[in-house]
């Protein structure tokens, strides 16, 4: 234990040295947030004492308080703790460490530049990112291309492709379609050590900025021998359209609607990029159980 304990330890002050050296500032954010989301439900916790009675969610990422303060400051970055309702497993544990950062005025090539330079430094040799169009996967194998079409279009056509995805045929179109990517492209990522998704459907990401104004959004996940360590994504610009979308998919809570009066003052484009720290350390140890890197267990609200 005092092994891994001292491996997580210094694992953080190498990346934090990374980004101290690109001129990225260190951010501690509010855990407790004041709304959750429709996609993704956060845990509720309620609040008492004397002067408090309130209703708050533990927050399941970091993103929208970093791309607040780049109003601030052009580049942040916050190793902190989310939760997420999700079973334990080799991978996943609902209380895990992230590790985001943001900068102002950059786009999807330099988030990919950062993260490939990032991980070479930490792999200490020479890595390099495989990239899998989700775009060229679709076209050839549906025929269609995801740049022309809306994703409800997308949706009828997996749908009429794969059978098994008909009980899906009442479900919003960014689960069926986020289904398809799940079970078809990201088991492609087991062929590679470092690699990473490109070319999403506009309709996975509301936030994401549109590629060239198309059904497209430059957004990434970078993966590690099939599992995801990293995503990162461009901001849209179009904040009627990045409205619209929000809202259609049920994200349009507090957070958001904070953001987007910002930028209607303050208009400013960003890219960010958020790692599963916890994963992060599974990679360069080479270890294959996330719980290697989760301490001090029996003060944790799973243990039995």
């Amino acid at each position: 234990m005092k092994e891994l304990i001292h491996f997580k330890s210094d694992l953080m002050k190498e990346c934090r040295n990374f980004f101290y050296n690109e001129d990225f500032v260190e951010v501690n954010t509010p855990t407790l947030r004041k709304g959750t989301n429709d996609v993704f439900k956060r845990q509720e916790v309620i609040i008492e004492n004397d002067e408090i009675h309130s209703k708050a969610y533990l927050r399941d990422a970091l993103e929208w308080p970093l791309r607040y303060l780049l109003q601030h400051t052009e580049k942040v970055f916050e190793l902190g703790i989310c939760y997420r309702l999700e079973k334990p497993d080799a991978t996943h544990n609902p209380e895990f460490l992230m590790m985001t950062l943001y900068a102002a005025h950059q786009d999807i090539n330099y988030i990919l530049n950062l993260s490939q330079k990032l991980l070479t430094k930490l792999m200490k040799r020479e890595i390099s990112l495989n990239n899998i169009s989700i775009r060229d996967f679709i076209l050839a194998d549906l025929g269609i291309d995801i740049r022309e079409i809306e994703g409800n279009v997308l949706k009828e056509k997996i749908i009429a492709a794969n059978s098994h995805y008909s009980e899906y045929n009442s479900r919003p179109m960014y689960e069926v379609v986020n289904r398809y990517i799940s079970d078809k492209i990201e088991t492609l990522t087991k062929n590679y050590e470092f690699s990473y998704l490109s070319e999403y459907p506009a309709c996975t990401l509301s936030t994401a900025r549109r590629n060239n104004k198309t059904h497209t959004i430059n957004r990434i996940e970078l993966y590690y021998k099939g599992m995801e360590i990293a995503n990162g994504y461009e901001d849209e610009d179009d904040l009627t359209d990045k409205t619209t979308r929000s809202q259609s998919v049920g994200l349009y809570n507090y957070e958001e609607v904070t953001i987007t009066e910002l930028l209607k003052e303050k208009p400013q484009q960003g890219a960010l990029i958020g790692f599963g720290f916890d994963r992060l350390c599974m990679v360069v140890s080479d270890s294959n159980d996330i719980s290697n890197f989760i301490f001090a267990n029996k003060f944790s609200f799973l243990h039995k």
